[in-house]
């Protein structure tokens, strides 16, 4: 099929691969990249998805949230309780899926059933402060979100309870979480990177890197791979810094455009995209 221009990132597994389209909802594919299937959705998809073993979890654009087996497109359950589209990519973890709406909500359904479990809000009425557009990270039993309404959360994972907010520094929607859970990356709209204790029952920072972006906005959520937290902004540089102590470790600047995301590989590297279309490695040192 004509999938048309595409704004979310594909999801490759040995069952099969999917991405979402903005006008023909979700496409399947086999291993070998033989269209498959079809799952219609209720709104252009500008949301990723996250692979769950042989099941991909992705919101259908707006309304419906579903778990959908990558081999033949079947629906194992459809969710359909949020009112406003799905932009970030959803958080799995301890037999829950986590992941927010631009309808002032973030919500938790079991993983394995579609149950919802809790609904969060930040109780703003304006829609613009929703965690739309943030992938959660899940840790010591908390979910972590920033939002345009520029505090860091920290909710229960159990109950949806707020354990703590925190306004000291400008947060937007960047986040992203250490390889062993004991730490919550977030970049601030003044280009720093806070890191931040999960285990904590209290906000604690335990360090702040200067990255040299200068005012930032740029969504790319952070990645941790080999004691290195890589970050991206809005203009095309990315940063590396040291994940244990803070350091920072060099700045490249690779394009003129925001950087997507990052992935790493099984060799070390790390992926990177550009909105202008560029794509880098970056190999260990």
């Amino acid at each position: 099929p004509d999938l048309g221009p595409l704004y979310a990132t594909p999801v490759v597994t040995a069952a099969g691969a999917a991405v979402g389209t903005v006008r023909e909802g979700l496409q399947g594919f086999s291993p070998g990249g033989i269209w498959h299937w079809t799952l219609p959705a209720a709104a252009p998809m500008i949301n990723d998805g996250l692979a769950d073993g042989g099941d991909l979890l992705t919101g259908l654009g707006a309304r419906d949230f579903v778990r959908v087996n990558l081999a033949d497109g079947v629906v194992q359950w459809c969710w359909s309780g949020a009112n406003g589209i799905f932009q970030g990519r959803p958080a799995c973890g301890e037999g829950v899926v986590v992941f927010g709406a631009w309808d002032r909500y973030l919500y938790c359904l079991d993983a394995a059933t579609g149950k919802e479990r809790w609904r969060w809000t930040n109780d703003k009425s304006n829609v613009l402060f929703s965690p739309g557009n943030v992938v959660p990270v899940i840790a010591r039993g908390k979910v972590f979100i920033v939002a345009p309404d520029r505090y860091m959360t920290a909710i229960d994972l159990g109950t949806g309870r707020t354990v703590w907010r925190n306004h000291e520094y400008k947060y937007r929607e960047s986040l992203g979480g250490s390889a062993d859970g004991s730490r919550v990356y977030a970049k601030t709209m003044d280009g720093e990177l806070v890191a931040v204790d999960t285990g904590s029952a209290e906000f604690r920072t335990l360090w702040v890197a200067n990255l040299g972006f200068g005012y930032e906005h740029n969504p790319c959520p952070e990645l941790e791979a080999a004691g290195v937290v890589y970050c991206g902004c809005r203009s095309g540089a990315v940063a590396a810094v040291d994940a244990t102590a803070g350091r920072g470790l060099y700045s490249i600047k690779l394009g003129n455009s925001a950087v997507n995301q990052f992935h790493a590989a099984a060799d070390g590297s790390v992926w990177l995209s550009l909105i202008e279309g560029k794509i880098y490695r970056i190999t260990p040192r």
